[in-house]
């Protein structure tokens, strides 16, 4: 390492950092498969499971503080 500048601070100075800025970044090659399902949504399940959620929700001590902050 020849003629290397060091700062007042003890860092080494570095000219210059755009030769490793203009690299392309270089993405590995995969291969990618997509199944294809058949979604199946059972609605009473989902809006029971949402009753549920608001439910506790409505008795949690968490609602309650939020409320009363706002």
């Amino acid at each position: 390492m020849s003629n290397v500048d060091i700062d007042n601070d003890g860092f080494q100075k570095v000219k210059s950092k755009r030769l490793s800025k203009n690299k392309p970044t270089r993405i590995p090659p995969k291969a990618i498969q997509f199944d294809k399902r058949d979604v199946v949504v059972e609605v009473e399940k989902v809006f029971q499971r949402i009753q549920s959620a608001v439910e506790d929700l409505r008795v949690s001590n968490y609602l309650g503080g939020f409320l009363n902050t706002v």
